[in-house]
């Protein structure tokens, strides 16, 4: 594969060698549900604030303008084989927490489809059927460099490796392989077949009944009581288990392509910025101070 960061000289001397790569919904519905009162001319614009100040706050702490934005796609492959998937995530919200969650990601679309690009964050990747998951895992597998995975979701410790990190903003954690290792007994490449076994509650992938994190993991590292009730759950049903979950599990899904512009190069587009920021009545970010730090972020 390409070393994605023979592109990436154009501040050699002040930037180290990070990649992030960002999972732009789990940021979105942080920063909706952190920000969702604020408004301004009927707009809430607290999903647009509260990501913009994310990214800010990303490339400055990790002294990086080489920033990915992956997005969810509205439709799914996964979705066409088990037609439940995710579909319990809906079930127990209201009709009107529901709408909500429609107008937000309507925002989501504005933010991918023409802030980012307007003001020069074009390192913009969504792929039809698609889920951020797998673009992460289409940019961070088998390339050089130093990555740096931004989210929440535990799908991804399949992707840590030497030179592939997770950082979690929310809890403040940096996921490594080692870390990982050491907080949940297991390596990155047998994370997949672990979600195979036990399944995964939060995107409705059913496992082998009877089989949680604790056996599943012992039983990867052959130190299950042979005989015991629950080895014999997971040899009866491990074929079953994997036949049905390893194509919704294991990262990325088979169809995805590698993400076009990998190589474009994000700017900071100041005269369009002011103008979103009156748009958005976002007046916090044109304070001089403020700008200040925009321009260092993309060194401008």
């Amino acid at each position: 594969m390409r070393n994605m960061r023979n592109y990436s000289t154009r501040h050699e001397n002040v930037r180290n060698d990070t990649t992030l790569v960002l999972d732009c919904s789990y940021l979105c519905y942080q920063a909706w549900y952190t920000m969702r009162e604020l408004s301004f001319d009927g707009l809430d614009t607290g999903i647009i604030f509260g990501f913009l100040s994310r990214v800010l706050h990303l490339a400055t702490q990790f002294n990086t303008s080489d920033i990915h934005f992956c997005w969810d796609s509205r439709h799914s492959y996964r979705k066409v084989l088990l037609p439940s998937y995710k579909e319990h995530r809906h079930a127990k919200i209201s009709k009107a927490e529901l709408a909500a969650k429609v107008k937000a990601k309507k925002i989501f679309t504005l933010l991918r489809k023409e802030i980012l690009p307007a003001i020069g964050l074009v390192q913009n990747h969504v792929q039809k059927g698609c889920e951020a998951d797998d673009l992460i895992a289409a940019i961070v597998q088998g390339r050089m460099g130093s990555f740096v995975i931004v989210s929440a979701d535990e799908d991804l410790f399949q992707l840590l490796a030497a030179n592939v990190k997770m950082y979690n903003p929310t809890k403040k954690i940096m996921w490594t392989p080692a870390r990982l290792r050491e907080e949940k007994y297991t390596s990155p490449d047998q994370w997949a077949k672990l979600k195979c076994l036990m399944g995964c509650q939060s995107d409705n992938v059913k496992g082998i009944k009877g089989v949680g994190f604790v056996y599943a993991t012992k039983y990867l590292k052959k130190v299950l009581t042979w005989g015991s009730r629950a080895e014999r759950l997971i040899k009866e049903g491990e074929k079953d288990a994997y036949d049905r979950n390893w194509i919704l599990v294991k990262l990325p899904f088979p169809k995805t392509r590698e993400p076009k512009n990998l190589h474009a190069r994000n700017t900071f587009n100041e005269p369009a910025f002011i103008k979103l920021c009156k748009k958005y009545g976002m007046k916090s970010f044109m304070a001089e101070d403020k700008l200040a730090e925009w321009r260092t972020a993309w060194k401008i």
